[in-house]
């Protein structure tokens, strides 16, 4: 189950998508205008939204942001090259024990080849 947020048409809403890939409207079961508000009051509508059989499915829902406007920026590094490894060692921002850390390939037992 994944949270959405959708339009149809001019109305935007949010939603649930199914495993199968379709949305469920939750225009009925949620009485929130937000998927933050959703989740800070989830013990209520958590188990409604897990457990609710017939919603009803959106025909032509193009999706969006989920999140729009997040409370607080938010950072994400990526170590996918040995430089940035590096870069990122230098910077502070890392855990002492993972600053040379390599990540591994793991598609099959191989790693990221030497250097």
């Amino acid at each position: 189950m994944k949270l959405v947020a959708f339009a149809e048409s001019e109305r935007v809403a949010l939603g649930r998508m199914d495993n199968d890939g379709r949305v469920r409207d939750l225009s009925d079961v949620v009485g929130a205008r937000t998927l933050l508000e959703v989740i800070d009051a989830w013990e209520h509508p958590g188990p409604v939204i897990a457990t609710t059989a017939g919603l009803p499915v959106v025909d032509t829902p193009r999706l969006l942001a989920p999140i729009p406007q997040p409370r607080r920026d938010l950072f994400a590094v990526g170590k996918n090259y040995r430089d940035h490894v590096r870069e990122f060692g230098r910077s502070g921002y890392d855990r002492p024990d993972r600053v040379h850390a390599i990540p591994t390939y793991r598609s099959s037992s191989r790693r990221f080849p030497p250097r």
